[in-house]
């Protein structure tokens, strides 16, 4: 069974993207995201939904840059 949520470092993995660059996509709202924890030094997890709408993404809307074109 697979997992509903992911850390950045797990997602990352399954993206072949580095921790940083994922993160800079949540900030600027490319990947969707639920910040828990404090406010000091945020962690965010992500729904295992966001891998299928990134793709989507990168096969209907060649234009997005977002590193997976």
């Amino acid at each position: 069974m697979e997992k509903q949520f992911y850390t950045v470092q797990e997602f990352a993995i399954k993206l072949n993207i580095s921790d940083q660059t994922l993160r800079s996509w949540i900030k600027k709202g490319e990947i969707f995201a639920m910040k828990v924890g404090g406010d000091k030094k945020p962690h965010y997890r992500i729904h295992a939904s966001e891998i299928d709408r990134l793709y989507v993404n990168r096969n209907t809307n060649k234009e997005v840059s977002n590193g997976l074109v």
